[in-house]
């Protein structure tokens, strides 16, 4: 029996950016011998994914085509193992998803890699950045909590 703890990793795609780049330096120095990564992502990789650098290094990748298939995904490998599992989103709609998996065997966490406040309003306007950005703030609180 694999006693390894299981890490999934929830991250929107594997394109070349920031957050990918911090999620690759996280999955790459883990220990083997005690954790067992996994990724889940909500959308095809582009041409711009660097999931073969994952894939080079042994880490196994759901690409999934929507955030529907990745929820349907992480049920299926929280079925698989029911026993305590680490889910670790990256970015507001992984973070969604995360939430959704709030449970007794099951540790939240999510990393947060920008400034909401600032960055949502920019890039969505003021008015839809920043309903965005207390979304964010919520669902990352709501990680939080289940660490307690």
């Amino acid at each position: 029996m694999n006693n390894r703890i299981k890490i999934v990793y929830l991250i929107r795609s594997l394109k070349r950016c920031g957050p990918v780049n911090v999620l690759f330096h996280i999955v790459e120095n883990l220990n083997r011998s005690i954790f067992d990564p996994i990724i889940v992502t909500f959308k095809p990789e582009g041409l711009d994914s660097i999931i073969c650098d994952f894939q080079d290094i042994d880490i196994k990748v759901y690409s999934e085509r929507s955030m529907i298939a990745g929820i349907k995904k992480i049920r299926m490998i929280l079925n698989d193992d029911p026993q305590k599992l680490i889910i670790h989103s990256h970015g507001i709609l992984p973070d969604m998803v995360n939430v959704l998996f709030k449970r007794k065997n099951v540790v939240n966490i999510s990393t947060i890699h920008n400034n909401p406040f600032e960055d949502y309003p920019m890039t969505f306007g003021k008015c839809k950045g920043n309903l965005l950005a207390r979304l964010h703030c919520f669902l990352f609180r709501s990680c939080l909590k289940s660490l307690k």
